[in-house]
């Protein structure tokens, strides 16, 4: 086979379908967690968060696992997914929890280097930050549109796809792959990081959708409507699919979407009081979710741009991770706060009006420069 020279269109479309794998994954596993075991859905967020803080541990500090070559990790995947389909028999609680951490970590890691070669390769840090949550994005939308035919795949068939996707992917003779990007970060000094509160503000925007929809599947499920519950999920997603595709190809200015945002959230608050008509809701949280996302790029963009460049695969993992945190945490304050979603709205208002507070009054030194 003739060798392939590595690309940022490669590592977007590599990035896309193991992303795909990861989306489709993390939805059987819900299904299976609540459907045969009766687990809590936020138990998966959970685990999945522990995850993405080990891999930022070990990026940071420990050096271990992300330290590992592309190819060799698909190596592991192989054999790994061998080794589960000889044990496919005996599927139990403790089967179903290894054959998800595994799987998660080790793709995570992969993804983790792919996404660090479109941000260092692409024309500008924006346009590689943009790609990544575009791709991101698109394969959660597919993964859901995937979601009504999930439980009924059987285990060793998930096997099978897995095992010929890894062959596939690591019989690629490719070139020029950047070997930086698959080594870690200098250690992290977090201290040494500038305008740390990017991390809390991109985290803030990013939970709305969290604790709406399933507010909404509640009241479809009330009305006797469930059947459309996958709407809910799809609108969303498609809508910060579509404004990415749009702000990719213009550039919109920071302090409009922003102030955009906070009149949307607010409108969006009344109407939730109100208890206006659904589909008009989820609209107004698709739009909200949409700019949320374009907020966060930019200020991911900014914070990846004045922050140390031997930081670099360490900050990318920091935002893997700061959203489920602060989900997880405003889910246990749920647990004791009545209506968490109404002041999680107020709390995100509060977030964007800091961050178009900061840049208007740095206006030689906006969060876009």
């Amino acid at each position: 086979m003739n060798a392939i020279e590595f690309n940022v269109k490669l590592a977007r479309s590599l990035y896309l379908c193991l992303n795909l794998i990861l989306s489709v994954l993390y939805s059987y596993i819900t299904v299976k967690f609540i459907s045969v075991y009766n687990f809590p859905i936020y138990i998966i967020l959970f685990i999945t968060t522990l995850i993405e803080f080990f891999i930022l541990l070990d990026t940071s500090y420990f050096k271990i696992i992300t330290g590992i070559k592309t190819k060799y990790l698909y190596y592991m995947l192989i054999v790994f997914s061998i080794v589960m389909f000889i044990f496919k028999s005996n599927i139990n609680i403790t089967y179903v929890l290894i054959f998800y951490f595994v799987y998660y970590l080790l793709i995570t890691i992969v993804l983790l280097n792919y996404n660090l070669f479109v941000i260092e390769e692409s024309k500008s840090i924006k346009d590689g930050v943009t790609d990544i949550s575009l791709y991101s994005n698109l394969s959660k939308l597919l993964g859901f549109s995937l979601g009504s035919y999930i439980y009924k795949v059987n285990i060793e068939e998930y096997l099978i796809v897995f095992i010929i996707v890894f062959v596939l992917f690591s019989s690629l003779k490719i070139n020029n792959f950047k070997n930086k990007t698959e080594k870690n970060s200098e250690r992290l000094v977090f201290n040494d990081l500038k305008r740390k509160y990017i991390i809390v503000n991109t985290a803030l925007l990013s939970g709305t959708a969290v604790f709406f929809i399933p507010m909404f599947i509640k009241q479809l499920a009330a009305r006797n409507l469930i059947q459309f519950s996958s709407i809910v999920f799809f609108i969303p997603g498609l809508t910060v699919v579509l404004f990415l595709i749009l702000t990719k190809k213009y550039e919109i200015n920071l302090n409009n979407i922003l102030i955009s945002y906070i009149i949307l959230d607010m409108v969006f608050f009344i109407f939730v009081i109100c208890k206006v008509f659904l589909p008009l809701q989820v609209i107004l949280l698709s739009l909200i979710v949409a700019l949320g996302v374009s907020i966060s790029i930019k200020l991911r963009t900014n914070f990846i741009k004045i922050n140390n460049k031997d930081y670099r695969k360490s900050i990318v993992q920091i935002f893997r991770i700061s959203a489920p945190v602060f989900t997880i945490i405003l889910s246990f304050v749920g647990l004791y706060v009545e209506n968490i979603a109404y002041y999680i709205l107020l709390i995100n208002a509060i977030s964007a009006i800091h961050v178009l507070y900061v840049n208007l009054r740095n206006r030689e030194h906006t969060l876009l420069d």
